[in-house]
């Protein structure tokens, strides 16, 4: 029994990935405004009657069904789907439902942008880094579709991120085949479907830009067939999200639709984000280490980063919508150079005080990192080959009584 209890003790403490889940959610309730916050917009009312008027009327509307002035005219319900489930949920919870639903996209979008920054870098740097992504993109938390762009868009980077690290496919399927296919359903959930085309281009874009300006000649070539690749399965992605009820039609509302001058002028969320607003220390502080970061991506002759990077930090410049995109790019992406520079930096002339305490930072990061991959009941083996032992490993062991480490920690012997 006692061993029982020690068990469940251990599997009690808490990881980082758990920090990473519940940050966006104490984030809402401390620092925000909580669920009024999440329904500041009037438009989740309207996702959910239109959901509502799709369910009642087996099909998507073409013609505008709520307004007087433009009652009649062509109008295009782009988020149909999520619209559906906003309705179904809202048919069997009320709002409380719809609010919980964009609760947990949310912390769920953000545990995995720390999973994947923190395949990147070390856990702390992406947790950090992870945190002042949400702290920005919280501009634009709302019960609203848009929310499963975000979590699309950490999903399709996630994927490109593997391709890149040679990781080619999921369950033998490539994840480049995948992406079309997650593209229809995309379309189908959100209209920001292309934030998603723009990114694979983008990988294609750099490898091009590699081929190009590579010194090595045997270089080129193998970034030339890798640019082919992403720019085929983003040529897919938009053949595929022509899978929708309007056809290529959603394709010229979309475009008419952000490219109206209009909206960039009298629309909130279409206009630049006021640097008085207090989230927006944290998109410059993401700003300028991407500044940064992009140069030393370049100066090493990488060109995907320094593309994503510009491109959706242009976008977030421009609208204050766009800022969670740019947040969620940029993560894994300064993070990863976060880490060389730490590592770097001990061996460079700065001054003993700067060096002694980023050694002391890296150290306590490596044990951090591991601790993450410490074993926490007989039969797990989540410890990466070659790691030492973990600090929160080394606590479980002293503090638990002696007779029954080795049945908490495994491998150990006493």
């Amino acid at each position: 029994m006692e061993v029982q209890r020690s068990q469940f003790a251990v599997k009690l403490l808490p990881s980082l990935a758990d920090f990473a889940f519940l940050m966006p959610i104490v984030f809402l309730f401390v620092r925000m405004e909580g669920v009024k916050t999440l329904l500041t917009d009037c438009d989740t009312g309207w996702h959910i009657r239109t959901g509502d008027w799709i369910v009642a009327n087996h099909g998507v509307p073409a013609h505008d069904i709520f307004s007087f002035s433009m009652a009649g005219h062509p109008w295009y319900a782009w988020e149909w789907l999520s619209e559906v489930l906003f309705a179904w949920l809202n048919s069997r919870g009320g709002l409380a439902a719809v609010v919980l639903f964009s609760i947990l996209l949310i912390a769920v979008t953000f545990l995995l942008l720390f999973r994947l920054a923190r395949r990147k870098s070390n856990a702390i740097v992406a947790l950090v880094v992870t945190m002042a992504a949400a702290a920005a993109s919280s501009v634009h938390w709302l019960a609203r579709p848009h929310l499963i762009t975000l979590l699309f868009m950490v999903l399709f980077c996630g994927a490109l991120e593997r391709v890149r690290d040679g990781r080619t496919r999921l369950a033998g399927v490539p994840y480049l085949a995948l992406l079309p296919g997650a593209t229809i359903l995309w379309t189908n959930l959100h209209g920001g479907f292309f934030v998603g085309i723009l990114t694979i281009a983008a990988y294609g874009g750099g490898e091009l830009l590699r081929a190009a300006f590579s010194a090595d000649p045997e270089e080129r070539r193998p970034a030339a067939q890798r640019a082919g690749r992403y720019l085929l399965c983003a040529l897919a992605c938009l053949v595929a999200s022509l899978a929708n009820p309007y056809f290529y039609r959603l394709h010229v509302h979309v475009w008419q639709y952000v490219s109206d001058p209009y909206q960039s002028q009298h629309i909130m969320e279409f206009l630049t984000l006021s640097f008085h607003h207090p989230a927006a220390i944290f998109f410059e502080g993401m700003l300028m280490l991407s500044v940064a970061a992009a140069f030393w991506y370049v100066s090493r002759g990488r060109f995907t980063e320094p593309l994503l990077l510009l491109m959706w930090g242009h976008a977030a410049l421009l609208a204050a919508r766009n800022i969670p995109i740019f947040m969620i790019a940029a993560t894994p992406l300064v993070a990863a150079a976060m880490e060389e520079w730490l590592a770097r930096l001990p061996e460079l002339g700065v001054a003993e005080w700067l060096r002694s305490a980023v050694r002391k930072f890296n150290l306590v990061a490596a044990e951090t990192s591991d601790t993450e991959h410490c074993p926490l009941a007989p039969g797990e083996r989540g410890r990466r080959p070659g790691s030492g032992r973990p600090a929160l490993c080394t606590f479980a062991a002293e503090a638990v009584p002696r007779g029954i480490r080795s049945e908490i920690i495994p491998g150990r012997s006493h």
